[in-house]
């Protein structure tokens, strides 16, 4: 791990930069170029008839869970200690999700809720929820698009993150968010692999971070 450093754009938006050194960087981008992986269609095949939707990595019987890659898998412990180290939550969490994109040029991602919710006294709260993103391509021109879109609790304020290879979002993710596609100028794929922790005590509400850092 090399010295790292962040910023706070929001109470619920954070970059990072320097958490994986190069060489990890270029194992986890390794991970979508290995011929013996398995690509598939995420979510829906089309949105049109001539726009397919955004593709994944395949997560094994589930696009559910944590899936069973793990390289993903292995770096939790690492995530989980940058979460405590900028929000300082005083509770426990855990990792419930690892999600990855795969998008190509015009295969834009719509606006979506990382968000988990609980079942208290038979009534679904909102429960702890918070996702550590990674732009995961290893090469990339700005001018390519493939910007991070994240709402914020002030209506219509939003942040947008350009991205930029082995930069990491942290967020929460009850708020919108969206990955936007790659642009015309576009040489390669938008890759991004996403780590999502929620917290163990299911009364923990969206908001119970203290944001000291």
């Amino acid at each position: 791990m090399m010295e790292y450093s962040y910023s706070k754009l929001d109470p619920d938006v954070y970059t990072i930069d320097g958490v994986f050194t190069n060489d990890e960087f270029l194992e986890i981008y390794d991970e979508f170029v290995n011929p013996y992986d398995r690509i598939k269609v995420k979510r829906e095949d089309y949105t049109s008839k001539t726009k397919p939707y955004w593709f994944a990595l395949h997560k094994g019987a589930s696009d559910f869970g944590i899936g069973d890659n793990t390289k993903f898998i292995s770096y939790a412990y690492r995530i989980q200690y940058f979460i405590k180290k900028l929000l300082r939550p005083d509770f426990d969490f855990e990792l419930m999700r690892i999600n990855t994109n795969i998008q190509y040029q015009y295969q834009d991602s719509s606006f979506h809720q990382d968000g988990i919710d609980a079942v208290v006294d038979g009534v679904n709260v909102p429960r702890w929820t918070w996702t550590f993103l990674l732009f995961a391509s290893r090469d990339w021109n700005t001018e390519w698009g493939g910007e991070f879109i994240c709402s914020t609790r002030q209506p219509g304020v939003y942040q947008n993150v350009s991205f930029i290879p082995n930069r990491c979002v942290l967020f929460n993710g009850h708020l919108d968010h969206r990955g936007s596609a790659p642009n015309c100028f576009s040489e390669m794929p938008r890759i991004s692999v996403a780590w999502t922790f929620s917290s163990v005590d299911a009364h923990i509400t969206p908001d119970a971070t203290s944001y000291i850092s």
